[in-house]
């Protein structure tokens, strides 16, 4: 067993490149000069920068066994001839060459099954994106707008039209109403002269009926029929019969 090599920047570099080629770590620590894979593991646990540069080579690793498959398919017939040339198993041969190339596409579809897996994955979203299940609303939105619906008679209240117009031009003097904040108190009238006020509309109206009766009777006599409209004695306002 080879003892644990130190780390060196141009031996990892080496051992990266050749990953992303598509060898194996095993393959690449058999060669000459090269540390064992256990060396090869601690440096990625160790060492951050290494790490990043190995994750990248095994990535480039799976592409590369990606292409190397379809070269295996490719030679299915030429394995088969090669097998009936030697007077061997040509179905024999081809079937080992099917497990090889089911191997590994399964190892590719355990390291990276999001571009080489055989799972269908259906991500559900709902319009333009967004989450399938509504957010829950806010239930004092809610309260306010069942209590508009049921203050308006029940109908949910219509957005107001908007009206696009040109804005007015502002006069030059702006027009400044001002209110009085404490108008002077209105005279109150004495309660003496609102009766004498009542007494005279009274008596007014007494005389108005009185003289509309004169004239009547005036009529009468100038007709001859002066017995014929009853007297009525009225009051004089002055006091006098």
């Amino acid at each position: 067993m080879k003892s644990c090599t130190p780390f060196a920047a141009k031996l990892g570099a080496k051992i990266c490149a050749e990953i992303a080629a598509g060898q194996s770590l095993v393959e690449v620590c058999e060669q000459p000069g090269m540390p064992d894979a256990r060396s090869v593991r601690r440096w990625v646990a160790a060492r951050p920068e290494f790490r990043d540069a190995y994750l990248t080579a095994r990535a480039l690793w799976c592409h590369a066994v990606a292409e190397d498959l379809n070269a295996l398919a490719d030679s299915a017939p030429a394995v088969a001839a090669a097998a009936d040339a030697r007077e061997g198993n040509s179905n024999a041969a081809v079937a080992a060459l099917r497990l090889q190339i089911d191997s590994k596409k399964w190892l590719l579809s355990k390291l990276n099954p999001a571009q080489f897996g055989d799972r269908l994955a259906t991500e559900i979203t709902g319009k333009d994106g967004g989450p399938l299940m509504a957010a829950e609303p806010d239930r004092s939105k809610l309260a306010l707008i069942l209590l508009g619906m049921l203050s308006g008679g029940g109908q949910e209240p219509l957005e107001q039209p908007v009206i696009e117009h040109e804005a007015a031009e502002a006069p030059a003097e702006p027009i400044k109403l001002t209110l009085d904040p404490d108008p002077e108190p209105r005279p109150a009238i004495p309660a003496r002269s609102l009766l004498a006020t009542r007494q005279f509309d009274e008596d007014l109206a007494q005389r108005e009926a009185a003289s509309t009766r004169e004239g009547a009777r005036l009529r009468l006599v100038q007709l001859g029929g002066e017995d014929r409209l009853p007297r009525v004695r009225t009051r004089d306002p002055r006091g006098f019969r």
